[in-house]
């Protein structure tokens, strides 16, 4: 029996608290890391974290804006000390805001692109300052096969296929990466309930088949992490 994989080290989660992102900390935490849940939505970041501890994993909630430079500024400070030697980030936090093309509005285009690939360059950013301090680290971002094209989607499949380039960069400049494709998951959205326009994305729907799919997907990526 191997022992985990990531015992020891620190994984901040974004995006955390549900879908894709809540089965990525199960799975950290299975692994045997402490695990930083952080999420735009404090109090659901702090029902996943209360989750795994009850579990017997070690795990503490953040709240965490991912399109805000400030706000990960924050983040970072506010991490208790436990967790402060950040091994992995894994950017996860991502929304949609379907529409077609001759339909969608700036603020849908905008708020895709902000969160999905802005958040992601921003966690990239800070993860450069963060991990590896210890010997070792990682870098995760999630892409799509939204990247090569969705009928009204033509802002999250922009936001993915820029985040294919970015982390290729990201490992040009000296990171190394894993980057997933889980193809089509639904995720929940934060901010969903304050947009009246947008399809309303809940983590109960990330439950089933799907969510043990990306489970061993990064089983898979976790393998490569040995």
């Amino acid at each position: 029996m191997t022992s985990p994989c990531l015992k020891g080290h620190v994984a901040l989660v974004t995006g955390g608290a549900g879908g894709i992102g809540s089965a990525i900390c199960e799975r950290f935490a299975a692994e045997g890391a402490r695990v930083v849940v952080a999420d735009l939505v404090l109090d659901q970041a702090v029902a996943r974290a209360e989750h795994l501890t009850a579990k017997g994993h070690e795990a503490c909630a953040l709240a965490l804006d991912v399109a805000s430079r400030a706000s990960w500024e924050s983040a970072v400070a506010a991490l208790p000390p436990k967790f402060a030697g950040v091994d992995v980030v894994a950017n996860v936090a991502g929304i949609v805001r379907d529409r077609s093309l001759p339909k969608m509005t700036d603020e849908e285009w905008t708020q895709v692109i902000d969160i999905s690939l802005r958040g992601t360059w921003l966690g990239c950013q800070v993860a450069f300052s963060l991990v590896g301090k210890r010997g070792w680290g990682r870098i995760i971002n999630t892409a799509s096969t939204a990247m090569f094209g969705a009928f009204g989607q033509s802002n999250y499949a922009a936001a993915k296929a820029g985040i294919v380039g970015l982390t290729r960069t990201v490992a040009l400049e000296g990171a190394r990466r894993q980057r997933h494709y889980p193809g089509h998951r639904r995720n929940h959205d934060p901010q969903g309930r304050a947009a009246g326009a947008a399809r309303q994305l809940d983590s109960k729907d990330a439950a089933g088949p799907d969510r043990a799919t990306f489970r061993d997907c990064v089983r898979r990526g976790l393998s490569r992490l040995r």
